[in-house]
């Protein structure tokens, strides 16, 4: 964990990004739509957590996504990036649609198929950013095996340029990973190690059905 105890981050203005823009393929799905919460969907329960710690959320979608349900009733940011005539995709193109739409937040990242993420997570995720270096980039943890977690992170907006230059550079997005592990990010343990796990398949929804 890179913190810099004497050097206190005043930051920019957090608000809370739901990744919802994914088409859910291994799961049959829009895993924005799936009831796992207390009959809520999983978008609106994945806002609704963020919302106890971010006074500003969103949701990032792509725009066949926007006339559906839950998402017409949320505050959605819509994914218009291209390079060339191809769509980008991926998580790198939610994060950068919401910097496009406010350039000076930096962005609490909760990917929509993170179901097990609970509100102590994202409070040690800014409690952390609020004590690390002014200048590090993000703020993300880190899993057993040593990787960093891009998806369950708070991204600056100094970010935003190394990613449009890869755009720009390469006509696709960045691997957000990738991003986190070449630079000089704070990284922290999870509270609960087994928390930071997505619904990708038909198992991993009924093992969280079961234990919800």
């Amino acid at each position: 964990m890179t913190v810099h105890a004497n050097r206190v981050n005043p930051g920019a203005p957090v608000a809370g990004l739901v990744l919802a823009g994914g088409f859910g393929q291994r799961l049959g799905q829009d895993k924005g739509q799936l009831v796992i919460h207390g009959g809520q969907p999983q978008a609106v329960w994945a806002c609704e957590l963020l919302r106890q710690v971010c006074t500003d959320v969103w949701v990032s979608i792509r725009a066949a996504q926007s006339t559906l349900e839950p998402y017409r009733q949320l505050p959605v940011i819509i994914d218009p990036l291209t390079a060339g005539q191809a769509p980008l995709q991926g998580p790198a193109t939610g994060l950068l649609s919401a910097w496009r739409a406010f350039p000076d937040k930096a962005w609490l990242l909760l990917a929509v198929d993170m179901a097990w993420v609970d509100i102590a997570m994202l409070r040690a995720l800014l409690s952390a950013r609020q004590q690390a270096s002014a200048s590090a980039p993000a703020t993300a943890f880190r899993h057993a095996d040593g990787t960093p977690e891009p998806l369950c992170a708070l991204w600056e907006p100094r970010v935003r340029p190394l990613v449009e230059a890869r755009v720009r550079a390469t006509g696709r997005t960045p691997s957000l990973r990738r991003l986190l592990e070449g630079a000089d990010v704070t990284l922290l343990a999870a509270p609960d190690p087994a928390r930071l796990r997505s619904v990708n398949v038909r198992a991993d929804l009924a093992e969280l059905q079961r234990q919800v």
